[in-house]
């Protein structure tokens, strides 16, 4: 396929595909209900993986993967979301933890049954093969997973999702192409001017609208406001920490 110089591009777009995504699934599932969330987006997932499995497209290739984070993000929050609502408030830390401990273990043994294929020259099987337990996780929310209260008056915020998108789009565009052509290149400067208006214009929108994509009292709660930040370093360490591997090729 010749695209390992599309890296950069294709992990940026899939962070900004997740980050849009992830508010936009919690707007549906007050809509529709956690399970056909779940339903209708872990379908586009196996299809989407699947067809990973045999594109040597590049476009095409970027775009299902695009469309993969897209849809993961449409559910991440989902097996937190069903924690809250089996355990009682005092139970969660420990409920929790453990579910943190079999995402852990999931992720450790994913990563390793991919690899294994991979040295195996079986890509198009490592591509496709994450589908198969995603099927069956589907299954078992649909059949197993509480009910849900929806709230049919909510209304999804079009307009704050297109500004998300602009504004997380010209960030990783500017970030992407910023080493390479120069920061002050007509298009870098484009893209953080996009940032930086897309993310005034969006601050404002929301501030303004019955049914905020991301509601900004939120923000009013310095310890919520605490745990993103604290979160947010967390993922930052983590990756790093991820990506620290790479020394072993030096």
């Amino acid at each position: 396929m010749n695209g390992a110089a599309s890296f950069s591009l294709v992990t940026a777009l899939c962070s900004a595909a997740l980050c849009i995504m992830t508010p936009v699934g919690g707007s549906l599932m007050d809509l529709i209900g956690t399970k056909k969330v779940v339903l209708y987006f872990g379908v586009m997932v196996c299809v989407c993986a699947v067809l990973l499995a045999f594109t040597s497209n590049l476009f095409l290739y970027i775009l299902l993967r695009v469309c993969v984070s897209g849809a993961q993000g449409a559910f991440a929050s989902v097996p937190f979301i069903i924690v809250r609502k089996l355990f009682a408030p005092e139970k969660l830390p420990t409920y929790t933890g453990y579910l943190s401990g079999a995402l852990a273990a999931g992720s450790f043994i994913g990563s390793w049954l991919a690899g294994w294929l991979l040295d195996h020259s079986m890509v198009g099987l490592a591509s496709c093969f994450p589908a198969i337990f995603l099927t069956v996780g589907i299954f078992l929310i649909l059949k197993f997973g509480p009910e849900d209260v929806l709230n049919r008056s909510k209304k999804i915020d079009i307009l704050g999702v297109i500004l998300l998108a602009i504004t997380l789009l010209s960030l990783v565009f500017g970030l992407n192409y910023g080493p390479i052509k120069g920061w002050t290149s007509p298009m870098v400067l484009i893209c953080l001017a996009g940032l930086v208006i897309g993310l005034i214009v969006l601050i404002w929108w929301e501030g303004k609208t019955p049914n905020p994509l991301i509601p900004l009292k939120l923000f009013h709660n310095k310890a919520y406001v605490l745990l993103i930040v604290v979160s947010g370093l967390l993922v930052v360490f983590e990756s790093d920490s991820n990506n620290l591997t790479i020394i072993l090729y030096y």
